[in-house]
């Protein structure tokens, strides 16, 4: 994969960049915000995983499945902060949009969510 960033002066410059490589960064900035203890950095992290589902969902999947990811965005969907609720249910919506049974887990979710 080549990125061309297009600097002053006519001048170009490619990288070439691994599917390794963006895992990677992606897997340590999840990391980084996960250890930051302000919620922020929690909502920032849920908020680049809602990206990620929408546009390479199997990297987002697999940021999902790590320990502790989905319990997380669960208990922030059930805190009374409402930024905390709307970034963990949007991530959680943009994950089962790919699945078949969409709707079930959905609806099962969120009964466990507002129970």
């Amino acid at each position: 994969m080549f990125f061309e960033i297009n600097g002053g002066q006519g001048a170009c410059v490619k990288f070439k960049i691994t599917v390794k490589q963006i895992v990677f960064q992606i897997d340590e900035f999840v990391q980084e915000q996960l250890l930051h203890p302000a919620m922020e950095a929690k909502v920032r992290c849920v908020a680049a995983i809602t990206t990620l589902l929408q546009h390479a969902v199997e990297v987002g999947q697999a940021q999902i499945a790590k320990e502790g990811i989905l319990q997380m965005m669960l208990e922030m969907a059930r805190s009374d902060e409402h930024v905390q609720q709307l970034a963990a249910s949007e991530a959680i919506i943009a994950a089962t949009q790919k699945k078949k049974d969409s709707s079930m887990v959905s609806e099962d979710i969120f009964f466990y969510i507002f129970r």
